[in-house]
């Protein structure tokens, strides 16, 4: 009901979305139910969400250690998928340049790398921030990130081809695996080969479709 009652108002609140100047100020401290309501009006309204971006920035700029502020910016990020990617590591690029310990900034960096990639150009960014300041612990901190996170798909990916030429594990090797499952993967996978796909699809967002391909393509005595 609540929903379509958004609905049945929609020049009226698309008129409120669309007043940044008002929102800006009040988005500051406003409580989470508030933005919550917002996310309602965008999907009412089926909103442009590259503008909601654009909004987001500007309130940001106001106060970028908001909580708040970044969860909704993941959330509509998230709604966009890859089309984001770029627009929000060039939006945390932007803040960190402000302020190059922004816990929140880093945090959303590291959910857009995982979950939508852009990993290309990372350690050289982390090289340029080290540059500038070689105490950066944050910095520092990013390169770790990053080294484990595309070892860790290069290791995975080893022992995918592995286990299609034969190779037999032990548990130490389903124990990793098991290690690396999230709740949102199929849990079902009881096969290591299949589980070391879906694995894949979500460390490497950006092959998800390869990393698919791969598990229905397994040959009959992995899968």
């Amino acid at each position: 009901m609540f929903p379509n009652h958004i609905s049945s108002r929609r020049q009226g609140w698309g008129e409120l979305l669309g007043n940044s100047s008002l929102l800006s100020s009040m988005y500051f401290s406003c409580p989470s139910n508030v933005w919550h309501f917002r996310r309602l009006i965008l999907e009412a309204l089926n909103a442009d969400l590259h503008e909601e971006l654009n909004f987001i920035k500007k309130v940001a700029n106001g106060n970028p250690k908001n909580y708040q502020i970044w969860h909704h910016r993941r959330w509509v990020a998230e709604k966009l998928g890859s089309d984001a990617t770029s627009k929000e590591l060039d939006f945390t690029k932007k803040i960190l340049s402000l302020d190059a310990k922004n816990y929140h900034a880093w945090s959303h960096r590291q959910w857009v790398l995982q979950e939508l990639g852009g990993w290309e150009d990372e350690l050289d960014y982390c090289k340029q921030l080290l540059e500038d300041d070689i105490f950066n612990n944050s910095a520092w901190n990013q390169v770790c990130f990053n080294t484990c996170q595309r070892n860790t798909v290069f290791a995975l990916s080893t022992l995918l081809d592995l286990l299609c030429h034969g190779f037999q594990p032990s548990q130490d090797f389903i124990n990793a695996v098991d290690a690396l499952k999230t709740p949102d993967l199929d849990l079902s996978d009881s096969n290591l080969a299949t589980a070391v796909c879906s694995v894949l699809g979500h460390m490497d967002p950006m092959r998800v479709n390869y990393w698919a391909w791969r598990k229905n393509k397994l040959p009959a005595q992995t899968a």
